[in-house]
C-alpha cells in the first residue's frame, strides 16, 4: 500500500523522494538503509558529505532520531574529496514505522525546537531489489540528483549504515553494478 505524500514532496528520478524543509536549508538529510558497495568504489564529492556513523559500522536509528538528535560528526568528506560509495535502500515505513506525514511533522517539530533549523530530507522511494527491479541507488547518485534538484544544497547528512553488505546484497551489487 502506498504511503500518503505530503505537500512539496517530489520525486527525484525513479528512486528518491525529496521532502523540502519547512524553512529554506542548504542541508539535505539522507534517511536510508545502507551498505558499503562490494569492491573499492569511490566518487568525487561535489558537496560536503557528513556521516552519522563511522565507516564499517551499523547504525540503529529512527527518522525521529535522525532529525531531532543525530550527530553527523563521525566523518566529513569535503567537496573534491574521495567518498566511499554505498548502496541505499528504503527505510521509511520499515523498520522505522514512520510515514511521510509523520516525517513532515517531525521536521516541523525540529523547526520549533531548533530556532528554525531543519534540513531537507531525501528518502528512497521503493524497496527496488525486493520488487525485482534491477537497480539499487548509490550515494553518488543521490548526491547528483539532489544537486540537480537544488543547487543551493551544499551538505548531505547521511543517516545510514556503513558496514559491509550482507552476502545477498554483495551478489546483487556485483551483478547490478559490475563490481
Amino acid at each position: 500500500m502506498a504511503m500518503k505524500l505530503v505537500e512539496g514532496q517530489v520525486a527525484l528520478g525513479d528512486y528518491l523522494w525529496f521532502i523540502p524543509s519547512p524553512a529554506k536549508s542548504d542541508k539535505c538529510l539522507v534517511i536510508a538503509h545502507g551498505g558499503k558497495l562490494h569492491g573499492d568504489t569511490t566518487f568525487k564529492a561535489e558537496m560536503t558529505i557528513k556521516f552519522a556513523v563511522r565507516a564499517g559500522l551499523k547504525l540503529k536509528t529512527s527518522a525521529k532520531t535522525a532529525l531531532m538528535g543525530q550527530s553527523f560528526n563521525q566523518e566529513t568528506v569535503r567537496p573534491g574529496g574521495d567518498c566511499t560509495d554505498y548502496s541505499l535502500a528504503k527505510f521509511i515505513g520499515h523498520p522505522d514505522k514512520s510515514d511521510y506525514v509523520s516525517l513532515l511533522q517531525i521536521m516541523k517539530d525540529r523547526m520549533r525546537s531548533s530556532n528554525g533549523d531543519c534540513p531537507n530530507v531525501v528518502t528512497i522511494r521503493n524497496r527496488s531489489f525486493l520488487k525485482g527491479y534491477s537497480k539499487l541507488i548509490k550515494l553518488s547518485e543521490v548526491q547528483a540528483l539532489v544537486k540537480q534538484h537544488d543547487s543551493e544544497i551544499t551538505t548531505l547528512l547521511v543517516n545510514a549504515c556503513r558496514g559491509e553488505n550482507d552476502s545477498q546484497l554483495k551478489l546483487m551489487t556485483a551483478t547490478i553494478f559490475g563490481v
